[in-house]
Protein backbone atom coordinates (compact mmCIF):
# COMPACT_ATOMS: atom_id res chain seq x y z
CA UNK A 1 0.00 0.00 0.00
CA UNK A 2 1.08 3.05 -0.97
CA UNK A 3 1.43 6.66 1.59
CA UNK A 4 -1.24 9.21 0.35
CA UNK A 5 1.00 12.13 -1.98
CA UNK A 6 2.49 14.51 0.51
CA UNK A 7 4.23 16.17 -2.50
CA UNK A 8 1.09 18.18 -4.13
CA UNK A 9 1.40 21.76 -4.84
CA UNK A 10 -1.12 22.64 -2.42
CA UNK A 11 0.77 21.32 0.59
CA UNK A 12 4.27 22.78 -0.29
CA UNK A 13 2.55 25.89 -0.88
CA UNK A 14 1.34 25.48 3.09
CA UNK A 15 4.48 24.64 4.07
CA UNK A 16 6.44 27.08 2.53
CA UNK A 17 3.74 29.77 4.11
CA UNK A 18 4.35 28.54 7.58
CA UNK A 19 8.05 28.47 7.09
CA UNK A 20 8.15 32.33 5.90
CA UNK A 21 5.82 32.75 9.41
CA UNK A 22 7.84 30.77 11.44
CA UNK A 23 11.58 32.07 10.49
CA UNK A 24 10.88 36.08 11.33
CA UNK A 25 9.64 37.43 7.42
CA UNK A 26 6.81 39.50 9.15
CA UNK A 27 8.37 41.00 11.98
CA UNK A 28 5.43 41.29 14.70
CA UNK A 29 4.54 45.39 15.66
CA UNK A 30 5.66 46.70 18.87
CA UNK A 31 1.59 46.44 19.64
CA UNK A 32 1.20 43.22 19.19
CA UNK A 33 4.65 42.13 21.32
CA UNK A 34 3.05 44.06 24.38
CA UNK A 35 0.01 42.26 23.93
CA UNK A 36 1.53 38.93 24.34
CA UNK A 37 3.27 40.25 27.51
CA UNK A 38 0.03 41.40 28.87
CA UNK A 39 -1.40 37.88 28.22
CA UNK A 40 1.09 36.10 29.72
CA UNK A 41 1.56 38.03 32.86
CA UNK A 42 -2.05 37.15 33.25
CA UNK A 43 -1.80 33.84 32.75
CA UNK A 44 1.62 34.06 35.31
CA UNK A 45 -1.03 35.76 37.62
CA UNK A 46 -3.82 33.35 36.93
CA UNK A 47 -1.58 30.17 38.27
CA UNK A 48 0.42 31.87 40.95
CA UNK A 49 -3.29 33.15 42.22
CA UNK A 50 -4.82 29.83 42.01
CA UNK A 51 -2.07 28.20 43.70
CA UNK A 52 -1.89 30.60 46.95
CA UNK A 53 -5.73 30.04 47.29
CA UNK A 54 -5.05 26.27 47.05
CA UNK A 55 -2.26 26.36 49.54
CA UNK A 56 -4.51 28.61 52.05
CA UNK A 57 -7.17 26.15 51.98
CA UNK A 58 -4.74 23.65 53.10
CA UNK A 59 -3.78 25.42 55.82
CA UNK A 60 -7.03 26.78 56.72
CA UNK A 61 -8.59 22.86 56.56
CA UNK A 62 -5.11 22.03 58.88
CA UNK A 63 -5.67 24.57 61.61
CA UNK A 64 -9.53 23.52 61.78
CA UNK A 65 -8.39 19.79 62.29
CA UNK A 66 -6.38 20.80 64.82
CA UNK A 67 -8.97 22.91 66.52
CA UNK A 68 -11.64 20.28 66.39
CA UNK A 69 -9.70 17.38 68.41
CA UNK A 70 -8.30 14.24 68.20
CA UNK A 71 -11.16 12.63 69.75
CA UNK A 72 -13.77 14.05 67.28
CA UNK A 73 -11.92 13.61 64.44
CA UNK A 74 -11.11 10.18 64.86
CA UNK A 75 -15.10 9.67 65.34
CA UNK A 76 -15.75 11.15 62.29
CA UNK A 77 -13.43 8.97 59.91
CA UNK A 78 -15.14 5.78 61.64
CA UNK A 79 -18.60 7.52 60.82
CA UNK A 80 -17.48 8.51 57.15
CA UNK A 81 -15.68 5.32 56.54
CA UNK A 82 -18.65 3.28 55.53
CA UNK A 83 -19.50 4.00 51.83
CA UNK A 84 -23.31 4.01 52.36
CA UNK A 85 -23.16 6.58 55.65
CA UNK A 86 -20.71 9.01 53.96
CA UNK A 87 -22.84 9.92 51.15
Amino acid sequence: MLPPNSGSDKNRKEKADAHSFTTGAEKPSEQELLDVEKINFRHYLGVFVTLLMFFLGIIMMTSSFQVLGKDYLNSLINVTSNPFLGL
